[in-house]
C-alpha cells in the first residue's frame, strides 16, 4: 500500500504541483519533497528577517525553513517536517508523511497544489 501511495503521490506532484520537486525514497513511508522553488517565490529569506525584527525579545529567532513549513500550514493546512532538522542538504526541503489512507494523501496534495495556484499564491504574498 505505502509503494502505491509513493507512486500515487510522485505522479500527482508532476502533474499538478510544479513547483514541488518529489523523490520516491525505498523503503519508508516518508517521501522526500523539494521545495526550493516555493521557498524562493514566497522568499522565506525575507519573511525570517521580517519576523525577527518584529518579535519580542526574548522571543526565539526563526530560520527561513521555519518559514517555509509556517506558510505550509496557513496556506495549505498541511504540516510537513522540516528537511534541515534532518542534516545538511536539507534546506527548502521537507519530509512528507503518506503512510496514511489514499483519500487523506489525495487531500493533502490537493491543498498543496491549491495553495500554490498564481491566484492563491499572489494573495498570500
Amino acid at each position: 500500500y505505502i509503494d502505491g501511495n509513493h507512486d500515487f503521490a510522485v505522479d500527482y506532484i508532476a502533474k499538478n504541483i510544479p513547483m514541488v520537486k518529489a523523490y520516491k525514497a525505498q523503503g519508508t513511508y516518508l517521501m522526500w519533497l523539494d521545495m526550493t522553488a516555493l521557498a524562493e517565490t514566497i522568499n522565506t529569506k525575507q519573511l525570517a528577517e521580517q519576523h525577527n525584527k518584529a518579535k519580542a525579545a526574548d522571543a526565539p529567532a526563526l530560520k527561513p525553513e521555519q518559514m517555509l513549513e509556517r506558510w505550509l500550514v496557513k496556506y495549505a493546512k498541511v504540516h510537513m517536517n522540516q528537511g534541515a532538522s534532518y542534516g545538511k542538504g536539507g534546506e527548502n526541503h521537507v519530509r512528507m508523511n503518506i503512510g496514511t489512507s489514499r483519500k487523506t494523501l489525495e487531500k493533502a496534495l490537493s491543498n498543496v497544489a491549491n495553495a500554490l495556484k498564481p491566484a492563491t499564491l499572489s494573495t498570500a504574498l
